[in-house]
């Protein structure tokens, strides 16, 4: 079935019923069972891949009130609602969130949940943090009026809130701090007060940390830190030796943040408090990493005494990768090419993808040197073809051209360049794999890497052998 929305909503704004009931009801003539394990119904794909892709770039404002009462209808309500998902118009937001509320009642009380509802948000978010278009601010002042309205059930305020805060203006913390403390999302505006940065709010998380033993209020200090907050993080692991019954790989699920918080600390002053601790941090992973991570003569120290006391040492290595923040989002990640050397006695304990992570970071740091000491001959299987090796390259070569795949080339050239493989040898790679192979195809493959990164002095490489079409040169 194709539509051709465009057209068929930006005609309708006399009488949208008249020109899109007839749409509307073809679409919910689509079956609503899928055709294969995974994948979307007919009804749902056409809402997923191709109105909702046309919508948000030419947004129907004329067809936006039908559209809502038609979502109310069954047949079409989910495809409806996730088509208007991240429209930026105040009766489309209105619609998402009174459908993300309905979903919440209707799974009160069961052990089920929706993925939909937890990551509606998430639109938004993205559509601030890397296309900087955030939420409007009439969208955003309904949401605001719904979540401050305590006459609202539980669920709607919620699920406003949560798209509300999804993204971020200059008034936010002004506007959090009006809340009550009674109110029932006292908790999700501490959180977001903090996430915001609002210093006022850490006396408020220092009593959330007080009966805390899951740590959950300990993920706010990646966004702001305070002494009072290294006081209590002291505090906090003190009550965690008092649990621990010291036995390897013993964790609790407090460590995963509170781990963190001491890598993001001062160098100095995490020593002291994973010293102060060891007697019980020693046997969990998180911790021995963090040691290592921090990299004092003293830590590094105490991280090898603990792994080689560890009758099961690789499991003190695992996930180092996302442990040390490579490549993670809001992470300090890798800072020093210390971090990486002091890994060296240990990198026969590391997975093949804790491996991977390592080397792809000295990649983006420049620590090639590093790199190709302690880590280009570890790669294992199936990353080993993200090294440079020219028999692979040749065999990449001669896949890509029986797949008729030239506009690749550009990808696979800027990827090995960022791994320090020189131009002059990728392309004396590929001149002498011409020059074996002598086919039109390679010709063509050839001259689109040098188009792609070449310069007039690498047009001499681009020649035409005996059988290749007459033609031939005049296709470069």
């Amino acid at each position: 079935m194709e539509l051709n929305s465009v057209s068929a909503w930006g005609c309708c704004a006399n009488d949208p019923a008249r020109f899109l009931g007839p749409v509307c009801d073809a679409w919910a003539a689509l079956s609503d069972q899928s055709e294969k394990e995974g994948w979307p119904s007919p009804r749902d794909e056409l809402a997923a891949n191709e109105l909702r892709g046309a919508f948000h770039r030419w947004p129907p404002v004329a067809a936006i009130d039908y559209f809502v009462q038609r979502g109310s209808q069954d047949d079409l309500r989910w495809p409806i609602t996730y088509m208007l998902h991240g429209m930026d118009h105040p009766k489309a937001v209105l619609f998402v969130v009174q459908e993300l509320a309905a979903i919440q009642r209707r799974l009160e009380g069961t052990h089920s949940f929706s993925r939909f509802v937890i990551s509606a948000k998430d639109v938004w978010r993205r559509a601030q943090e890397y296309y900087g278009r955030p939420m409007s601010k009439a969208s955003r002042d309904l949401l605001l009026g719904l979540w401050r309205d305590e006459t609202n059930d539980k669920h709607l305020r919620a699920q406003a809130f949560a798209l509300w805060a999804a993204t971020q203006d200059a008034d936010d913390i002004e506007v959090l701090r009006t809340a009550t403390s009674s109110d029932m999302l006292a908790d999700n505006i501490l959180g977001e007060l903090l996430t915001r940065g609002d210093y006022r709010a850490i006396p408020a998380m220092l009593e959330k940390l007080d009966t805390d033993d899951r740590g959950y209020w300990w993920q706010y200090g990646w966004y702001l830190w305070s002494p009072e907050l290294t006081k209590a993080l002291d505090e906090f692991l003190v009550r965690r030796g008092t649990r621990a019954k010291q036995t390897w790989t013993e964790s609790f699920e407090s460590d995963w943040y509170t781990h963190e918080m001491i890598m993001r600390l001062p160098a100095s002053e995490a020593e002291r408090l994973l010293l102060k601790h060891w007697t019980h941090l020693r046997f969990e992973s998180h911790f021995v990493q963090t040691a290592l991570y921090v990299s004092t003569p003293r830590l590094l120290e105490a991280a090898q005494d603990a792994i080689n006391a560890c009758p099961e040492p690789a499991k003190l290595m695992a996930h180092l990768g996302q442990n040390f923040g490579v490549r993670t989002k809001g992470h300090p990640g890798l800072t020093r090419e210390t971090q990486v050397r002091m890994l060296a006695p240990y990198l026969h304990l590391l997975s093949p993808i804790d491996l991977l992570k390592l080397w792809e970071a000295c990649n983006d740091h420049g620590w090639f040197t590093i790199r190709r000491e302690l880590l280009d001959d570890r790669l294992q299987p199936p990353f080993l073809k993200q090294r440079w090796d020219r028999n692979r390259a040749v065999s990449e070569l001669d896949e890509k051209i029986a797949e008729n795949r030239f506009g690749w080339i550009g990808y696979w050239i800027d990827y090995f360049l960022k791994t320090d493989v020189p131009w002059t040898e990728i392309l004396a790679t590929m001149t002498a794999w011409l020059d074996q192979r002598r086919s039109l195809e390679a010709l063509r493959m050839v001259a689109a890497a040098v188009e792609h990164r070449g310069t007039r002095e690498n047009l001499g490489v681009l020649r035409t052998y005996e059988g290749m079409p007459e033609t031939a040169a005049r296709q470069l």
